[in-house]
């Protein structure tokens, strides 16, 4: 695992002096961003994981917002991508309203501006008090996924949780069912990529509808996966992104 983030650590250092295009990767709720990783980049892209739930609070969607952007602009001199999932696409949709002009793309899966429609209205309370229940916490990530993933991904998965502040997990959970970021993400005019598992039970196609309300240049994509497309479907996912860079970010 060091070894793992001294690479991507002196890979966004290369990136950001030679002013390469970064993607930023920002995960649902207790999920590692490691589902990210069988998604293939450009060879000249380098990829950043964002742990947001490794850091000191507060861990509100705003507050993540605003440390995610003011980490970004220390860490990246070229275009940023910012491609997030669940409660990191709220993250990501955070960041994107308030800073519009810092992120060159935005790619949003399995998310919304808002939580119309979204799960259990008390499952921040329900998750606070299991937390410790490792049968809950393995059920909950089980979930996270329309077909069993393999069981290194389930493993690597429960080992994240138990390294994660119970109340950071909590506060995401209970802020991203607060927010309402429809009107706010208008202020985003740059290229959009919305890759959607359609076979998810979370977030449906009125999360997809909302957001292309809001981001009417948004592209969208429908993968036959459950809510993390980028470990269900790394191949189709990677296509869509590559083709989204290609086409609409990196020719900026």
């Amino acid at each position: 695992k060091k070894e793992k983030f001294r690479a991507v650590v002196e890979a966004i250092k290369e990136a950001h002096e030679k002013g390469q295009p970064v993607l930023v990767c920002v995960a649902g709720n207790l999920c590692s961003p490691e589902v990210f990783d069988q998604v293939k980049l450009p060879a000249d892209m380098a990829r950043l994981y964002v742990d947001y739930l490794g850091k000191e609070g507060p861990w509100d969607m705003d507050s993540l917002g605003w440390q995610l952007i003011d980490q970004l602009k220390k860490k990246c001199s070229g275009p940023i991508v910012l491609a997030g999932y669940s409660a990191g696409g709220v993250i990501a949709i955070s960041a994107a309203s308030k800073a519009p002009e810092l992120f060159a793309g935005l790619v949003l899966s399995n998310t919304g501006p808002c939580s119309i429609g979204h799960g259990k209205p008390g499952f921040a309370d329900e998750l606070k008090a299991n937390f410790d229940n490792e049968e809950y916490i393995r059920t909950f990530l089980g979930s996270c996924f329309y077909e069993k993933p393999s069981p290194e991904l389930l493993e690597t998965m429960w080992k994240y949780t138990r390294t994660v502040d119970p109340e950071a997990a909590y506060t995401v959970s209970r802020s991203l069912r607060e927010v309402d970021y429809r009107e706010d993400l208008k202020a985003y005019k740059n290229p959009v990529l919305i890759i959607h598992g359609s076979l998810d039970t979370r977030r449906k196609m009125d999360s997809v509808t909302m957001i292309q309300q809001s981001l009417p240049q948004a592209e969208t994509v429908l993968l036959q996966t459950g809510h993390t497309p980028m470990a269900e479907d790394a191949k189709g996912y990677g296509e869509a992104l590559n083709r989204f860079l290609q086409e609409k970010v990196m020719v900026q």
